[in-house]
């Protein structure tokens, strides 16, 4: 079933353009069909008899005297849905932390805020960390990680208040900061991130499922690694806040914690050779390399010759689309005959000045424009897999040739709408924004650059 929801408005008539425009769509559509939760947790777990196997592991529940189920993240309450289907009553119970709510059984669906957490939020991450601290070394943990995960797992640190949590974060976000340096900080003022979860787990055995968010899929940094060994220490995360200009004026408890940890009057987080981490198996069952090779492969047989401009794009939003968009045009140059597609992946990021609204997908489409309008037939695009781009409610936009020519007709100045982060509205008002809803998976995100 088709995801986006506005495909009719983003193609009309039977122009060049238009025929870009649906073989982009077509695209996206294959990438949405490939990366769906649902088809890939069932395609990962087996269950034969009491025998439940997940690719090269094997698990015999009749050795467990418990089986729980815990899980945070955007698609964490599907993939709770989906592992009732599978396991049935060899679950004893659970709870998962998620954006929207899901018929489960067995299962407590918690619903809490993204990408700032609340108190939801808290009440049902006390509630996964308790039950993981109940489990002993007879039962079996299955873990839900999906991205988002992080900011659905908040559990301050003892003295650090959610309210200086949610500032931090906020912050971070606005200042550009990317996953890796917020998640690092996230860690430190958590008492569940950074492998704190499997250590609470432990001697239980702890397999975890994860839909990455994170290029290169790196395990500490996925939802702040909760079931992973953390590579970095309380002096990390000060040097982000540094890093960022947020140190001087970091909130109060926040900062306190952190000099305490420096100090080490309180215990890091386990690294890799905790003991802790003997009986946990994380696996990552889908990600963003999965959106690129569903996007290569549905462009080969549209015959669109395409080449991968960057697996791991990441970088200033408006930096990259532009990068984007002179790429098509060297493309143009270099192959006159058969001018390629670009393809890409990875997650970029917005350094907030302004006070509009958009997201770094809309920000990257907006920020090739410019390049765009000097080429004869092109098109870009760039969408969130979850559906919603920052703080719009988009997946992301489409922009071609004309599409400053069509806003200097409304009376548009693309570069104030730039200038002031209002990337929704512009593209909004030229009808060129790329609407799914909530997606329940996430990978990143892609982008697509074409040439008639």
């Amino acid at each position: 079933m088709p995801l986006i929801e506005n495909a009719a408005g983003l193609v009309k008539g039977e122009s060049s353009e238009a025929r870009l425009r649906g073989q982009c769509l077509e695209l996206l559509e294959a990438v949405f069909e490939e990366i769906d939760v649902k088809r890939a947790l069932h395609r990962e777990l087996k269950l034969s008899g009491s025998r439940l196997r997940v690719r090269n592991k094997s698990f015999d529940l009749k050795a467990f005297e418990h089986v729980y189920v815990i899980g945070f993240g955007k698609a964490s309450g599907l993939m709770a849905l989906v592992v009732e289907e599978v396991l049935g009553d060899w679950i004893s119970g659970g709870v998962v932390n998620t954006v929207e709510a899901v018929p489960t059984k067995k299962i407590e669906v918690n619903v809490a805020a993204h990408p700032l957490p609340d108190q939801r939020g808290v009440e049902g991450a006390k509630k996964i960390f308790d039950l993981a601290k109940s489990a002993g070394e007879k039962d079996l943990i299955l873990c839900l990680v999906s991205g988002g995960g992080s900011a659905l797992l908040p559990l301050p640190a003892e003295g650090v208040s959610l309210k200086d949590e949610q500032e931090l974060t906020s912050r971070l976000l606005k200042a550009g900061a990317n996953i890796r340096e917020l998640n690092c900080v996230r860690k430190h003022l958590s008492r569940v991130k950074g492998g704190q979860l499997a250590k609470a787990a432990a001697p239980a055995t702890l397999l975890c499922l994860l839909v990455s968010d994170v290029i290169g899929d790196a395990l500490d940094v996925i939802a702040s690694g909760p079931t992973a060994p953390d590579e970095c220490t309380f002096a990390s995360a000060v040097l982000v806040l540094k890093n960022h200009g947020l140190w001087d004026n970091c909130p109060a408890t926040a900062k306190r914690h952190l000099v305490e940890g420096i100090r080490k009057k309180t215990g890091d987080t386990p690294k890799k050779k905790d003991k802790c981490f003997r009986s946990v198996h994380n696996l990552v069952i889908l990600n963003n390399a999965v959106a690129l090779n569903a996007l290569k492969k549905r462009a080969s047989e549209l015959g669109i010759h395409c080449l991968v401009f960057s697996d791991k794009l990441a970088g200033e939003a408006r930096n990259a689309g532009w990068k984007l968009a002179s790429g098509l045009k060297l493309a143009a140059r270099q192959h006159k005959f058969r001018p390629p597609a670009l393809l890409a992946a990875g997650e970029t990021t917005v350094k907030v000045k302004g006070k509009g609204r958009g997201g770094r997908n809309l920000e990257l489409v907006l920020g090739g424009c410019e390049e765009l309008s000097e080429l004869e037939n092109a098109l870009l695009c760039s969408i969130g897999t979850d559906g919603i781009d920052g703080t719009s409610d988009a997946a992301g936009a489409i922009a071609t040739t004309s599409t400053l020519a069509r806003a200097h007709a409304l009376g548009l100045d693309w570069k104030k709408f730039l200038d002031d982060n209002d990337s929704h509205a512009f593209f909004a008002k030229l009808g060129d924004l790329v609407m799914t809803g909530y997606t329940k998976t996430n990978v990143m995100d892609v982008q697509i650059a074409l040439l008639g």
